[in-house]
């Protein structure tokens, strides 16, 4: 038979790991997750609430709707993210006037 003293070791150990385990989570809003929920994308992204429902109604981000609750796949956030993404390349247009409206394609050599 365990004796009480045992049976709290094994309760404050037990916390312990339980406290661990929420750090962690709240460290990396999502690791090992396939969805994250609305406040969790905004976080993410560091935009309002309000910028994310425009993107879901313009549908610029997959979402599901479960009653007021949105919820996103983080693959499909990656996949947005990599579409829009602006290479830039240093010293281009430096100490140059930029032209309006038109862009200028570079030559490597």
């Amino acid at each position: 038979m365990e004796t009480s003293v045992q049976i709290e070791q094994e309760l404050e150990a037990l916390l312990t790991r339980l406290k661990k385990f929420e750090e962690e989570l709240s460290t990396s809003i999502f690791r090992d997750r396939d969805w994250l929920e609305g406040r969790e994308v905004c976080k993410w992204l560091k935009i309002s609430r309000r910028t994310l429902d425009r993107w879901c109604k313009a549908k610029m981000l997959p979402h599901c709707k479960l009653g007021k609750n949105l919820f996103f796949l983080v693959a499909e956030i990656n996949k947005v993210l990599w579409a829009n993404r602006v290479v830039t390349v240093r010293g281009v247009n430096k100490g140059k006037k930029k032209q309006q409206g038109r862009t200028r394609k570079i030559s490597r050599q």
